[in-house]
C-alpha cells in the first residue's frame, strides 16, 4: 500500500528519528570522569541537518499519480412533456356583448342605396345620395332626428335632413340628401352622422360613433367661376372653327318669368301653350327654384362670359333641371330648343319679394 505523504511531513519525521537516535547513542557513551552527563545540542543539530540533506538528496519526491475523480457534467433532468389533449374544453369563457345605447345606428342592407363609393360624376352635377340606416339602439327615432354633415366635403349640402318617419328599434329607414358635385377634378368625401332631438351626434358601428359617407370622383374640371347646380354640367368637348357666316339671330330680348311660367325660347312667348321650352317652378318644401327643360329641350351652364353659336353647339347639354339657388346673376345657360335652334340666356336678376326672374335671351337659327 502506498502511503501518500507530503515532503514537509516527511522531513519532520526524519528529524524526530534522528534526534531520538542521537539521544540513545549518547546514553550508551561512557560517562565522563566527573560524573556529569551532558548533551551536545549543536552536534546533534549538525547531525540532523546532515541527515536531512542526505535524505533530501536520496529520497525521491512523492508524485501524486492518482487521477482525480472528475464529477460528471451536471445536466438538468428534462421534464417530460405533458400529453396534449385532443378533447375540446368542456366550457369556454363567454364575453358579454356591449350594452346597447339609446341612440345607436347600424348599416342597412345595403347602406348605399344610391351613389356607391367612387361613383364618377360630371363637374357641378346635382345628385341624390340615399343611405339605409338601421336603428340598433333602444330609443325610437322621430322626425326630430336628422342627419347632418359631420366632416369632409359638403358638396352644397343642407344644414340637416330630418328623418322621413319614426323608426323603432330594429327597423330601417332610407334617408336622402340632395348634393352638388364640385367643379374641380378630384375625389371628394363627405362624412355624415345622425343627431337626436337634443342635437347630440351619434353614428353607426359597435360603439355607435362611426360616420357614414358619400364618396364621388370628378375626372375633369369645368372652366369658369360659376357655382352651378345641374344634373349634367356641360363641358366643351370639341373646338370648332367658325363658319364663314355666323347663323342669324332670330330672337334677342329680355323676358320676365314668375313661378309656374313657361317660355318659348324661339319667340319669347310666355305661357303660349305651344312650343314651350322651359318651365320656371318653385319647390315650397325646401324653397328651391328650378328652370326645367320641356319636350326634349336641353340646357347647359357656362362661365359668366357671353358664348357664341359655336360654343353652345360644341357643349354637352342635358335635360336635367337647373337649381337657381346655386346660380348667380350674370351666369349664362346655353340651350337647344324643341325646334333644334341653339341659343343662350343670361340670368339678369331675381326679385326676392315676388321671385320674378329676369333673363336676357339670344337664339340663333339652325337653318
Amino acid at each position: 500500500m502506498v502511503v501518500k505523504m507530503n515532503k514537509q511531513k516527511l522531513n519532520y519525521l526524519i528529524i524526530i528519528i534522528l534526534i531520538s537516535s542521537s539521544i540513545l547513542t549518547g546514553c550508551n557513551r561512557p560517562a565522563p570522569e566527573n560524573g556529569e552527563v551532558t548533551l551536545d545540542i549543536t552536534q546533534a543539530y549538525q547531525t540532523v541537518q546532515a541527515r536531512l540533506t542526505e535524505s533530501s538528496l536520496t529520497t525521491p519526491s512523492v508524485v501524486n499519480t492518482d487521477t482525480p475523480t472528475i464529477p460528471p457534467n451536471e445536466t438538468s433532468t428534462p421534464v417530460p412533456a405533458q400529453p396534449t389533449s385532443t378533447n375540446p374544453p368542456t366550457s369556454l369563457p363567454t364575453t358579454q356583448p356591449p350594452a346597447k345605447k339609446c341612440d345607436q345606428a347600424a348599416a342597412g342592407v345595403p347602406i348605399d342605396v344610391t351613389i356607391p363609393d367612387d361613383t364618377e360624376l360630371n363637374p357641378g352635377q346635382s345628385f341624390t345620395k340615399t343611405w339605409r340606416l338601421q336603428n340598433s339602439g333602444t330609443c325610437t327615432w322621430t322626425n326630430a332626428y336628422s342627419i347632418s354633415l359631420f366632416s369632409g366635403d359638403s358638396m352644397s349640402a343642407p344644414d340637416a335632413v330630418a328623418l322621413p318617419s319614426n323608426v323603432a328599434p330594429g327597423e330601417s329607414v332610407d334617408v336622402s340628401v340632395d348634393l352638388i358635385a364640385p367643379l374641380e377634378a378630384g375625389t371628394y368625401q363627405g362624412n355624415w352622422k345622425l343627431k337626436n332631438e337634443n342635437g347630440d351626434w351619434f353614428g353607426i358601428g359597435p360603439s355607435g360613433d362611426s360616420a357614414f359617407w358619400v364618396k364621388i370622383v370628378i375626372k375633369q374640371s369645368i372652366t369658369g367661376t360659376l357655382t352651378p347646380s345641374v344634373s349634367v354640367t356641360p363641358t366643351i368637348t370639341t373646338t370648332l372653327s367658325p363658319e364663314t357666316q355666323t347663323p342669324n339671330i332670330i330672337v334677342s330680348g329680355s323676358a320676365n318669368l314668375s313661378p309656374n311660367d313657361n317660355i318659348n325660347l324661339d319667340n319669347l312667348l310666355i305661357n303660349s301653350g305651344s312650343g314651350d321650352d322651359i318651365s320656371y317652378t318653385i319647390e315650397e318644401e325646401n324653397q328651391k327654384l328650378y328652370l326645367s327643360p320641356l319636350a326634349g329641350v336641353s340646357l347647359g351652364v357656362l362661365a359668366n362670359s357671353s358664348p357664341d353659336y359655336y360654343t353652345c353647339q360644341a357643349m354637352s347639354l342635358s335635360n336635367a333641371p337647373l337649381v337657381l339657388n346655386y346660380l348667380n346673376a350674370g351666369d349664362n345657360i346655353c340651350f337647344l330648343t324643341e325646334n333644334s335652334n341653339y341659343g343662350y340666356f343670361r340670368l339678369i336678376s331675381l326679385d326676392q319679394n315676388n321671385l320674378k326672374l329676369t333673363i336676357q335671351v339670344t337664339t340663333w337659327s339652325s337653318q
